[in-house]
């Protein structure tokens, strides 16, 4: 089966980074699965003094991601659903968590 799994990944940090990188590496074992991802995953003003990506020193799973989606960016929302449709996938996975994505995420699906 082929699967399109839009999820923050590393190098993110955060549970549901980490939750994203294991079940993509799970589901990978018996599928096609394509990882897509944020460039930008919250504007700044919503880190002040700490960063949305995780240290060096933190486990990179080397999942080959592709990293498309500005959150912030209308312009990314619509190229990002293209780049998902040119995979062709049989379902499409959407890690959602926070109404912040709802425009986001309700475009691209």
């Amino acid at each position: 089966m082929k699967i399109a799994f839009l999820s923050p990944f590393y190098p993110f940090r955060g549970g549901i980074a980490q939750f994203g990188d294991s079940l993509y590496l799970a589901l990978a074992q018996n599928n096609e699965v394509k990882a897509f991802t944020f460039t930008r995953q919250y504007p700044k003003v919503l880190f002040p003094g700490k960063t949305q990506y995780v240290s060096e020193s933190d486990l990179n799973r080397n999942i080959p991601v592709t990293r498309v989606l500005d959150s912030i960016n209308p312009f990314t929302w619509n190229k990002t659903a293209k780049e998902i449709i040119k995979f062709k996938p049989d379902i499409v996975l959407i890690s959602y968590w926070m109404p912040f994505f709802a425009p986001a995420f309700g475009k691209i699906a």
